[in-house]
C-alpha cells in the first residue's frame, strides 16, 4: 500500500499522519513522526519503518477476538 502525499512534507496511509520532519542544523536525520487525531506514535528513521509499524498495529487489532467492534 502506498502512502499518499497530501502537502509538502504530510503523508496519509491508513487513516494515519506522516510528518517528514527535514534534516537541519540542529537535527542532521530526517525523521517522520506518526500520528492520529491527537494521538502520537512515535518518530522513525525512514518512511519504511513508520509505514511497517501502522501496518503492525493493524495486525495486533486483526487478531483480537473482538476486532469488529474495534474496526466499525
Amino acid at each position: 500500500m502506498k502512502a499518499e502525499q497530501i502537502s509538502t512534507h504530510s503523508f496519509k496511509y491508513r487513516g494515519f499522519l506522516i510528518v517528514k520532519l527535514p534534516a537541519k542544523a540542529m537535527n542532521p536525520v530526517t525523521r517522520f513522526h506518526v500520528q492520529k487525531n491527537d494521538n502520537s506514535f512515535g518518530l522513525f528513521d525512514s518512511m519504511n519503518d513508520a509505514k511497517k509499524y501502522i501496518d503492525s498495529l493493524f495486525v495486533i487489532i486483526d487478531e483480537l477476538p473482538f476486532y469488529p467492534l474495534i474496526k466499525g
